[in-house]
């Protein structure tokens, strides 16, 4: 997972915005498990990007959940 920090591909939204962060979706088990490369207070995306983390979140759910039987 590479590291994006500092970067702000929109522009600083806040003052205190730290800028664009990496985030690894996988499946351990039957959980989905989202790795930050360190601590996330908050985060924001345009509405095709959180449709795409949306979408992303629900494939490895499915993964999960054939896991589970």
């Amino acid at each position: 997972m590479s590291k994006t920090f500092r970067r702000y591909p929109r522009g600083k939204l806040v003052p205190h915005d730290e800028g664009a962060v990496t985030v690894a979706i996988g499946v351990k088990e039957d959980c989905v498990v989202m790795q930050f490369p360190h601590p996330v207070k908050w985060l924001a995306m345009p509405a095709e990007q959180a449709e795409e983390l949306a979408q992303t979140i629900l494939a490895r759910a499915k993964d999960a959940r054939r896991n589970r039987q």
